[in-house]
């Protein structure tokens, strides 16, 4: 039996567009409860955003990078929800895309946490919201995560393997059940450097209840290791509480900029969809949007010629192989087509 690829199943798993139907929705603000009230304060609150939405073939939890997008982006919130929902699948696209060559697998050894590659982008790709997944964020755009769970009244924190990185910023998110997430934030700040009051209260009175995702112990990295890291970068030391984006406050993380140096989240607006694959107006079909009738009574190759109108890819890839796709696969392809106009 011929064997996949890592490179074969990034490029399944990224080729795959989704039909949205937002089946849960909300954006009440809940206070915490009273152990993390105890732990943090009265102003921080947990907000309520889009769970779940609906493809044409399976429910997706997309409540983690919800949470993250909602936290690092300040333009995020201000899109309409299918604009969000496009942003995160741009974002699983091109993580997926990323962890190919990105230096974060081995910068982290990620082998020594028994994270593989390929379970990796399977997580990450089918929307399940792992600690793997959680940690690889944290790495991705080197910012700590404090993780909040409700069900349990832990706090655990996402850092370096072996230390907590005070010049990383920190983000809260919470962890409501074991696959659903939110954000946690203030009225004024999203983004909490070491220093800010929040942070620097945890860190001094309650770190007694902080836990490392992986490692046996929270530890603080002291000042004279982070200077003797010669992968460290001085301008992390920054504030960049409340910043607009556009300030490039998290520097190399720029998920429209296809090198994989370059991170800057600044403009993850889905309007520009530079990202490959996901891109659906940067198509030579302008003249071609009225949407024709078509149904599994159509024969293969009528549904075949359709597709190729609008520039859809007529074949898949199984177990390394090419083959050619069904007519439920065809029709997926084209409502998901119709359905981001």
């Amino acid at each position: 039996m011929a064997t996949i690829t890592l490179n074969q199943l990034i490029s399944e798993l990224t080729n795959v567009k989704e039909v949205n139907q937002i089946i849960e929705s909300k954006y009440n603000k809940n206070n915490l409860n009273d152990f993390f009230k105890n732990i943090f304060n009265d102003q921080i609150y947990r907000h309520g955003i889009i769970q779940n939405f609906k493809s044409s073939t399976r429910t997706l939890n997309i409540s983690l990078y919800y949470s993250l997008l909602f936290l690092i982006d300040n333009q995020f919130e201000k899109l309409d929800e299918f604009k969000q929902i496009d942003n995160i699948n741009s974002l699983v696209n091109k993580m997926c895309l990323d962890i190919n060559s990105n230096p974060i697998i081995t910068k982290y050894n990620y082998r020594e946490l028994k994270i593989k590659k390929l379970d990796l982008i399977n997580d990450i790709s089918n929307y399940k919201n792992t600690n793997k997944v959680i940690k690889f964020l944290s790495d991705y755009f080197d910012i700590n995560i404090f993780l909040c769970n409700f069900e349990h009244n832990k706090l655990y924190c996402v850092c370096d393997n072996e230390f907590y990185n005070k010049y990383r910023n920190n983000i809260i998110i919470g962890q409501i059940n074991s696959n659903s997430f939110e954000p946690i934030l203030t009225d004024k700040s999203k983004i909490f450097p070491y220093n800010h009051p929040i942070i620097n209260n945890l860190l001094n009175n309650h770190k007694h209840y902080i836990l490392p995702l992986y490692g046996n112990e929270f530890i603080i990295k002291s000042d004279f290791d982070i200077n003797n890291d010669l992968n460290f970068n001085d301008s992390k030391n920054k504030d960049i509480e409340n910043k607009d984006v556009e300030n490039k406050d998290i520097e190399n993380k720029d998920i429209e900029n296809k090198d994989i140096e370059n991170k800057d989240i600044e403009n993850i607006d889905v309007e520009n969809k530079d990202i490959e694959n996901i891109d659906v107006e940067n198509k030579d079909v302008e003249n071609k949007k009225v949407k024709i009738k078509y149904s599994l009574k159509n024969k293969l190759n009528e549904l075949q010629e359709i597709a190729k109108t609008y520039n859809i890819d007529l074949n898949k890839i199984i177990n390394g192989k090419e083959k050619s796709k069904t007519k439920s696969e065809i029709i997926t392809d084209l409502d998901i087509y119709f359905a981001n106009y």
